[in-house]
């Protein structure tokens, strides 16, 4: 994290090693342009990525790559100020994993994470730490794609009531999600991505806790 320290009338910056900030330098959107990051240079798998308003004022997207290219980082954070900031694997990446992040992410309050993957296996998105949606933030499956693996990384605790897990699976076919046994903060399903019409199912013993708010929208049918 780059901070700013001032002594005897002089600017220094300062940066923890192994962290990439985002400064948007590139002027673009993409997670591969490496004047977009600060350091400059493209975030490798051992390092930390932070999404915030440190560098950069106001609302920003970051799109990852499309193609058949993965990304791997070891955190994300996206804290945002006040606007949004949105980090999104879009549909043309058919990579499996398109992003694995090895130690965790964190979606704070106006942090918005979108998993649209257009791959053929696996989950889009792959976690091998903890997903950690604070109130305020919120991710979207927005995929065709596994759901499973993703909810199991949920940490779920007083803080993320508000937290939103949202489904808006495209096409018009039948999606499965993972609810028996499960814990989110809240819950949302929608068929906006579907056209307006969607169907969602799940099934199993286990018991699903919302902690905070299950929303069903309209058009969308959940058994």
């Amino acid at each position: 994290m780059r901070s700013w320290i001032w002594a005897i009338g002089c600017l220094i910056s300062l940066s923890l090693p192994g962290q990439k900030k985002w400064d948007g330098g590139a002027g673009t959107m993409n997670w591969r342009d490496d004047s977009n990051w600060y350091p400059d240079g493209v975030p490798l798998a051992s390092e930390d990525v932070l999404l915030d308003n440190s560098l950069v004022e106001g609302g920003y997207r970051v799109l990852l790559p499309t193609g058949v290219l993965s990304t791997t980082v070891r955190t994300i954070t996206i804290l945002p100020s006040l606007a949004v900031i949105s980090l999104e694997l879009p549909p043309g990446n058919t990579a499996n994993p398109g992003l694995l992040v090895t130690a965790g992410i964190s979606l704070h309050p106006h942090a918005l994470l979108i998993n649209a993957s257009g791959a053929t296996a696996g989950s889009g998105v792959a976690v091998s730490g903890s997903l950690r949606i604070l109130n305020g933030g919120k991710y979207i499956h927005r995929t065709t794609r596994a759901n499973a693996s993703i909810i199991d990384r949920l940490e779920v605790d007083a803080t993320t009531e508000k937290g939103v897990f949202e489904f808006d699976v495209p096409s018009t076919a039948g999606y499965t999600v993972s609810l028996t046994g499960n814990h989110f903060g809240s819950l949302h399903f929608r068929a906006s991505a579907a056209g307006g019409a969607k169907s969602y199912s799940g099934s199993g013993s286990g018991t699903l806790t919302v902690r905070g708010e299950l929303r069903v929208d309209t058009g969308v049918q959940l058994t």
